[in-house]
């Protein structure tokens, strides 16, 4: 039986609120793009959800080019030569008519294959990026962008005197101030609190470290039920909170790439190869093997800027006299270059 219209703007209300389950999250998708009439009403809704504050949970996706994908994909399914079963029944694709509904349609899109969401019968979020980084707008507007296979777990609203947020593996945050509700942000035994800056937390360090990098703002590092032996961080410096020893090391961070999954800015002194290809697959989601017979010969000074792994790869491969192959989805480095180095 077709679902009424009031169905669909229930679920387009419950999408907006941030409670819609990957199966109506994709079913809403499919609505939207079918019908003209559809996309009228989804545009009503949306605006006037704009016009209270909220956002979207989007992600950093190009939104262009991901639409212009999305178009190809609808396309293809309405060629003859594929099942009638597999093209929209209306038989056309829509044209978006603004930007802000393309970028929603698109997140819609994106969200049923790039990440799970899951909302706990506790009133609890889990959030897991699970293609690619994803970035996400908490209850108080601050910001989070996780590092792929990361996932950040969070009330609907924070109503307690406190704003905590836990975290599996790696996430830059941009927190909105608040001097009346600090910001915590919690992994495994590590507590990092805040009143409002900019920082990334890799909770991933291996031996039960957890590390922190503050961009701006001041953050105080401690223990869970040891805070009044908390360590504060400045701009610039690097802390690591150590479970197995119970340690606090503070240091200028020398990594300034810590960030470069993020801003897609890359930045190499007399780097070594290996650490040039660690610093790749973590900002491209790629797995290099470096075949070459004498690594440690080979050092790269160089900065790149929003660039593509291929383009980054090119001008590795020009430089150090290398070359550049994949195999089986793994970009493989060889070559004799670098041993007169």
């Amino acid at each position: 039986m077709k679902a009424s219209a009031t169905y669909y703007e229930d679920l387009i209300t419950t999408y907006l609120a941030g409670e819609a389950t990957p199966d109506e999250i994709a079913e809403l998708s499919g609505w939207i793009t079918k019908d003209e009439a559809n996309l009228a009403v989804f545009e009503s809704f949306y605006q006037t959800w704009l016009l209270t504050g909220k956002e979207v949970i989007g992600t950093t996706l190009d939104i262009d080019q991901e639409w212009k994908a999305a178009e190809q994909k609808l396309k293809a399914a309405e060629s003859p030569e594929n099942k009638p079963s597999a093209a929209p029944r209306s038989g056309r694709l829509i044209s978006l008519r603004s930007a802000w509904v393309s970028a929603a349609a698109i997140a819609l899109l994106v969200m049923v294959i790039g990440a799970v969401y899951l909302l706990g019968s506790s009133g609890v979020k889990t959030i897991t990026a699970e293609q690619g980084k994803l970035e996400t707008t908490l209850p108080d507007g601050s910001r989070v962008t996780l590092l792929q296979g990361s996932s950040i777990e969070y009330p609907e609203s924070f109503s307690s005197g406190t704003r905590e947020v836990t975290l599996t593996g790696e996430a830059y945050f941009s927190v909105i101030h608040n001097a009346s509700q600090p910001f915590i942000v919690s992994g495994g035994d590590a507590r990092i609190r805040v009143l409002g800056t900019q920082f990334n937390v890799n909770t991933n360090n291996g031996n039960n470290k957890v590390s922190v990098v503050l961009t701006s703002g001041s953050v105080a590092l401690y223990f869970r039920d040891d805070e009044q032996n908390s360590r504060t961080l400045s701009p610039g410096e690097k802390g690591t909170l150590d479970s197995a020893t119970g340690a606090i090391v503070t240091s200028p961070n020398d990594d300034p790439n810590y960030n470069a999954w993020v801003t897609g800015r890359l930045e190499f002194n007399n780097t070594s190869l290996e650490s040039v290809c660690t610093t790749l697959e973590k900002v491209y989601s790629r797995k290099i093997s470096i075949q070459q017979k004498n690594p440690e010969n080979c050092t790269l000074t160089a900065t790149f800027e929003g660039q593509t792994i291929e383009s980054v790869l090119s001008v590795i491969a020009a430089t150090l006299d290398l070359t550049v192959t994949t195999k089986d989805g793994v970009i493989q480095i060889s070559g004799s270059g670098c041993n007169g180095n």
